[in-house]
């Protein structure tokens, strides 16, 4: 399990190295900064519920007492699973309005000005929702 962890930092270690190799502008720094707190939480959350879980075998204590830490382990990475859209709400003005049409948190007027930007037409757009 550690090693499919460690593997799991390639990825976003591509995605670093290919966002360093373009001119840094604040949108990449942005992108960069989302990337590289996905990538703690994603790789950090499994590491730390991997070892609590290997650390609860090794202490000596009742089998109920086990099944409670072994379920806060899965709550720890059910946590750092559930958190990357908020990472990615409050990094990516895109991400941001389309979380907030899709929810229907924006005016109507609002998101079909969104849409239209987005080259989807005004009508399409209301069929889709249809």
């Amino acid at each position: 399990m550690l090693i499919i962890n460690v593997i799991t930092l390639v990825p976003y270690a591509l995605a670093w190295i290919s966002l360093k190799s373009r001119d840094e502008t604040s949108y990449t720094k942005r992108v960069f900064r989302a990337i590289a707190l996905v990538m703690i939480f994603d790789v950090g959350g499994w590491l730390v519920a991997v070892a609590l879980t290997k650390l609860i075998y090794c202490i000596d204590m009742p089998n109920g007492n086990r099944l409670v830490l072994q379920f806060f382990c899965g709550c720890i990475v059910h946590f750092c699973i559930a958190i990357k859209p908020i990472i990615y709400y409050s990094s990516s003005t895109e991400y941001r309005n389309v979380l907030r049409e899709f929810l229907g948190w924006d005016s109507i007027a609002t998101s079909h000005a969104h849409s239209s930007s987005l080259g989807v037409k005004a009508e399409e757009r209301s069929h889709l929702t249809n």
